[in-house]
This record gives structure tokens, sequence and C-alpha cells, in this order.
């Protein structure tokens, strides 16, 4: 079982697993990050935090998300290797453009089960 996922950049694109390894990713303006193991019906839609971190050892590898450098400092307190990315600030506008495309690509990768990321205030 392999997990898929899907990385939202604040310019407009898209890079998935199905692009290369998780350890090439560009590192900065991630908006939303959608992952999921299709064979088990498992999806998880992780958005609007600083810190987007892949820990390939853990249980099952995944993707965990903090918004303060205590919990990026517990995670990294952690034994291995892990990818950390980071999010940045972009009007809400923008963000709903980035939700629906992810929305539309969460909808097509795993179903209609996936919710809808619009930024609603």
């Amino acid at each position: 079982m392999q997990l898929e996922w899907g990385v939202f950049y604040d310019n407009g694109s898209l890079v998935t697993n199905l692009d290369g390894e998780h350890w090439n990713l560009p590192r900065r303006g991630v908006q939303v990050v959608i992952e999921g193991y299709p064979a088990i019906g498992w999806v998880k839609t992780n958005k609007r935090v600083d810190f987007y971190i892949y820990d390939p050892e853990w249980e099952r590898p995944k993707w965990r998300t903090t918004s303060d450098l205590f919990g990026l400092w517990d995670h990294m307190s952690n034994t291995g290797m892990k990818v950390i990315l980071f999010g940045g600030f972009i009007s809400d506008r923008h963000y709903n453009e980035v939700c629906i495309k992810a929305t539309e690509w969460a909808r097509k990768h795993f179903g209609q089960k996936s919710e809808s990321l619009l930024y609603e205030e």
C-alpha cells in the first residue's frame, strides 16, 4: 500500500507523488497537501498551517502539520529523515483559487468523498 499525495503551491503549481520523490519537492509556498491511501479509502486534507512535514518512518508514511515552532521541533526531535515544507500568506481570493484546483484534483483522484476546501469567513 502506497501513500498518494498532491502538494498545491501559491503559484498555482501542483506536484504529486507521480512527479517524483518527496525529497525533491519545492520547500516554500505550500497552501494545501492532500494525501490518501485509495486502497483503504483514507483521504486527509492538510491546509492553512505553517509547516508540512513528511515523515516516511511513521507507522505508515504520512504528512504531519503544525503551526508553531514547538510543534516543528517536536517532530524534528524524532529519529529519521523528514521533509519540511513551508506555507505562506496569500490573499483569501488567491487561496480560494488554489483550493478550487485542489478540490477538483482530490475529487478526480480520490473520489467524491473529498471535501470542498473553499475558505469562507
